[in-house]
């Protein structure tokens, strides 16, 4: 447990926190969610119980898939940002846990979902489609890095190079980053591998390195270190504003349709009512001067209300990636 101004706000997670330092952007959503329980608890508290003193408690449980960027030790700067306002000191009335699930658990993690008693869960995408079928779990936001919900994957090479002359060589490297974003790459990148009619990353590369920054994928591509990176579009159009030099040596052979990688999923613990608010106020969470503060620590844009056809082209490629495993298996 974390105490800030003698209010508490719970970190567990045994094994999970211990061994992967909590690190994550869908962490940081977690995180960001807890901070606007404060700057807006109160109003909350009072819609729902008629009582801006009662205190209510909120669980939110971050699966090993989301872990990447930011520490825990970033996340607990964020909330004393925060807890160090008096009006939140005085008037906060929730008790938040934050855990964060042991990966160990695997095909157990929707047991400890429903006997943790969370209310949300933070996860990749690859584990929503994987336990949505054994826990309930009903996406409603999308943390975002950029002002849209989905994002397009890049499969970048030098100019002039193709994925045929990258094959032909001994030595074939490629780097992806870590965390969500690495796993749901390399996911498109062997679904575009076979519909090519090329072997698995894991074949058609000998080395596949994982970075924590985009930069770092990006550069040894353009310094011919690496045959090729998987970066996100809107990462490289920023580091192009840095080093325009990139766009002129380094250049896009495939684009995915646009991706979600981490969602925020309400379980079966909170009413339609609570769901509701916290859609509404978290959307809206950039208009407020202390979310924005911690949101930009936490390396967050904005939260995006999920529809269906939000991951209509996520689902196709998780599906198409299944597709392909097993037509391998088979040869």
């Amino acid at each position: 447990m974390t105490t800030v101004n003698n209010r508490s706000v719970y970190f567990t997670g045994g094994v999970a926190a211990s061994r992967f330092r909590g690190r994550g952007y869908g962490f940081a959503a977690s995180l960001v969610l807890i901070c606007w329980l404060m700057v807006c608890g109160p109003l909350y508290a009072k819609e729902q119980t008629g009582d801006p003193g009662v205190r209510k408690e909120m669980r939110f449980a971050a699966l090993p898939g989301i872990y990447r960027v930011v520490s825990r030790k970033d996340g607990r700067m964020a909330l004393e940002l925060l807890m160090r306002k008096p009006s939140i000191q005085k008037t906060f009335p929730y008790s938040v846990k934050l855990d964060f699930l042991d990966p160990t658990l695997d095909e157990d993690i929707p047991d400890a979902i429903r006997k943790g008693g969370y209310h949300y869960v933070t996860l990749s995408t690859i584990d929503y489609y994987k336990y949505r079928h054994a826990v309930q779990l009903d996406p409603i936001l999308i943390p975002s890095k950029i002002d849209e919900g989905q994002e397009h994957l890049l499969l970048l090479v030098a100019k002039g190079q193709t994925l045929t002359a990258i094959g032909q060589r001994e030595e074939r490297s490629l780097i992806i980053e870590s965390g969500a974003n690495g796993d749901l790459s390399r996911i498109w990148l062997d679904t575009l591998l076979a519909d090519s009619g090329f072997a698995r990353s894991e074949h058609f590369f000998t080395k596949i390195s994982r970075v924590s920054k985009s930069s770092r994928a990006v550069l040894p591509v353009f310094f011919k270190q690496a045959d090729a990176c998987i970066v996100t579009r809107h990462a490289l159009r920023v580091i192009q504003e840095l080093n325009p030099q990139i766009g002129q040596q380094v250049t896009s052979l495939h684009q995915s349709k646009g991706l979600v990688r981490v969602l925020i999923c309400a379980t079966d613990r909170p009413t339609p009512a609570e769901i509701e608010f916290l859609i509404q106020n978290t959307t809206h969470m950039g208009q407020n001067p202390e979310s924005r503060q911690t949101m930009t620590l936490l390396q967050m844009k904005r939260f995006v209300e999920i529809y269906p056809q939000d991951l209509a082209a996520t689902e196709a490629l998780l599906t198409r990636h299944r597709e392909t495993s097993v037509k391998r298996k088979r040869r």
